[in-house]
């Protein structure tokens, strides 16, 4: 044990002397070495540039042999062009993989990939190509480097997996199929809510209204006419809406309303896309012409050019060949993040392509020891328990087979535990349709929080807080946030309160009325979410002053928060004295 800790200093040291060297080239496209500081490198793809790559290593490896290796894949339709840091890799034991696509920068690194983005096209798919291998083991960096050779825990090459979230999971699954002959270490692929054909992006069949949350089905769209590779959308009613700059479809029956499309679309080459077919009813029923086609609207011969390499469906039977022993694991919410059809059509789509296609393993969410091992025991019907290799007789009843999040989400913790899953299968050959119990306990001890968790205070008003690893740039459970780290960055409806870490805010009373502000939001019903680095010190503080808000008394808000969040709340003496300094502040408001 001594000698393998001597040559880990003496790895470092010649590592940190390499950035030293290196430190010219320390930022944007170029830098070949690796900066142990910021876990990032570079790695060359052929014919698409340099591309960089974000490592992280866990405290504590999954096994005493090594740490699984984790490729988070990037998503490509979405603003957030960063590198995706969607959960700790201490949480699971794992290391933790993500990129830029090429062309692309992160704003919190400052660094950039070379080449020329493409939307999930062939440049993409070449750069994830050569991530995967370099995480694999397959592959050096641009310094001549391997991963084993970068950091201090032993990579599991026989044990690395793809984990993708939404439209993520297209490209994920095409480059498992398109170039599968070079991906022969990777082992599975969990795969959350991804959407398999061009209809199903920009939600046709159905979408979540805008402010209220609730379901809007499209009538026009007929579940009985589902296939493998399409599902049957009627567009013979398909006009455009001058008003609202988005497609709709006229209602047929007297006093309903039509059904205007959602903003939510795709956006590639600065131009809006739908799918081909709904582009091409635009031409042939009147709605638009050629002359009076909209600028910033994708024609359907764009549409055609550029939809196959963005959807899975025809993709499905290489992985026969290329992949025969690749493992699936797909999750899914029993209400999506985004798509609202009853029937599930890009989870049935996924599971006959996997499975009946591809006569892979295929698992449709994890077993519910798993899931208990990160909530909890006693969850019963809230998560189901799906054998592998079998689907419900009907899929009009496939939300039975979705986890469900009341009182608490789990759009965290399945996916996490969809991964320990699939690493400890992949790590013990154990492919039984079902377990009764989990394969291999792991535990940081002392480990900082990981998952975002639902506070309900005792006069019912909920806050959901969250440490950074959980930042998610489009959440669907998510209408307002306040958070106390300018790392949030956030893109959406919150506000920043300038607070250092372990520290107090800059500016007290301004700071006391963002927390009073949020806390209304909350209690008008809408959903807010809280944060700061760690989920601890800053947000501990926050929700003990809210709980004075609700109604807890002034001297007691800091020890119900560690009752019913987390014993290790509110770090410090001192901000233990600004919660109540808040109590007073409040009572010289009322």
């Amino acid at each position: 044990m001594a000698r393998e800790d001597d040559r880990r200093v003496v790895r470092r040291f010649w590592l940190t002397v390499m950035c030293l060297v290196l430190l010219p080239w320390s930022r944007g496209v170029g830098q070949p070495g690796f900066d142990p500081s910021r876990g990032i490198t570079f790695i060359e793809s052929l014919g698409v540039g340099r591309i960089a790559v974000h490592i992280q290593q866990p405290e504590r490896p999954r096994y005493e042999q090594g740490a699984p290796v984790i490729v988070n894949v990037s998503g490509f339709f979405t603003s957030s062009s960063g590198f995706d840091f969607e959960w700790e890799p201490d949480t699971v034991g794992v290391i933790y993989i993500t990129y830029l696509w090429p062309g692309k920068s992160d704003p919190r690194t400052g660094q950039s990939s070379g080449g020329v983005f493409d939307y999930g096209g062939p440049n993409c798919l070449a750069a994830l190509r050569d991530v995967i291998r370099f995480a694999t083991g397959e592959m050096a960096n641009a310094a001549g480097q391997y991963l084993h050779e970068l950091v201090d825990v032993v990579p599991l090459y026989e044990v690395s997996g793809l984990y993708a979230f939404s439209h993520s999971g297209i490209v994920a699954t095409n480059v498992l199929a398109l170039h599968g002959e070079a991906l022969s270490r990777v082992k599975f692929f969990v795969g959350r809510e991804n959407p398999t054909l061009d209809a199903m992006y920009p939600l046709e069949p159905g979408h979540w209204a805008d402010g209220t949350g609730r379901p809007v089905h499209n009538p026009f769209y007929d579940p009985a006419g589902y296939t493998p590779t399409s599902i049957e959308i009627d567009y013979s009613t398909v006009y455009w809406s001058d008003t609202d700059g988005l497609p709709a479809f006229r209602s047929l029956a007297e006093g309903e309303p039509d059904f205007l499309c959602s903003s939510k679309h795709p956006r590639m080459w600065d131009k809006d896309y739908w799918s081909t077919g709904l582009l091409q009813a635009l031409l042939d029923n009147g709605a638009l012409t050629r002359e009076t086609w909209p600028q910033n609207l994708a024609t359907p011969e764009e549409a055609a050019e550029h939809w196959p390499f963005r959807t899975t469906v025809d993709n499905y039977p290489r992985l026969t060949q290329v992949l025969p022993d690749l493992k699936v694991m797909l999750v899914f919410a029993s209400e999506d993040h985004v798509q609202v059809a009853l029937d599930k059509p890009h989870i049935h789509q996924a599971y006959d392509g996997f499975n009946e296609i591809a006569g892979l393993w295929c698992r449709l969410n994890p077993d519910r020891a798993y899931v208990e091992s990160f909530i909890g025991p006693g969850t019963g019907d809230v998560i189901p328990d799906n054998a592998a290799n079998t689907e419900p007789s009907t899929w009009a009843v496939i939300r039975t087979w979705g986890y469900r999040t009341p009182p608490t989400s789990l759009n965290k913790q399945v996916p996490l535990a969809a991964i320990s899953e699939m690493c400890d299968r992949t790590m013990y050959e154990v492919w039984a349709n079902d377990l009764s119990a989990v394969l291999h306990e792991y535990c940081l001890v002392n480990a900082p929080r990981r998952l975002p968790v639902n506070v309900r205070f005792p006069e019912g008003t909920c806050i959901t807080a969250s440490p950074l690893s959980a930042r998610q740039e489009d959440a669907s459970d998510r209408d307002f946030g306040l958070y106390m780290d300018p790392a949030w960055a956030p893109t959406w409806n919150a506000e920043l309160i300038d607070w250092p870490d372990f520290g107090l805010p800059a500016d007290w009373e301004t700071a006391a009325n963002q927390i009073v502000s949020a806390f209304e939001h909350a209690k008008n019903g809408e959903r807010v979410e809280i944060g700061c680095i760690g989920g601890l010190g800053r947000t501990g503080t926050v929700l003990a002053c809210m709980a004075i808000l609700a109604g807890v008394p002034v001297d007691q808000a800091v020890e119900w928060v560690r009752a019913n969040y987390d014993s290790r709340a509110v770090e410090t003496l001192e901000q233990a004295e600004w919660v109540l300094w808040f109590g007073r502040f409040i009572r010289t408001q009322s």
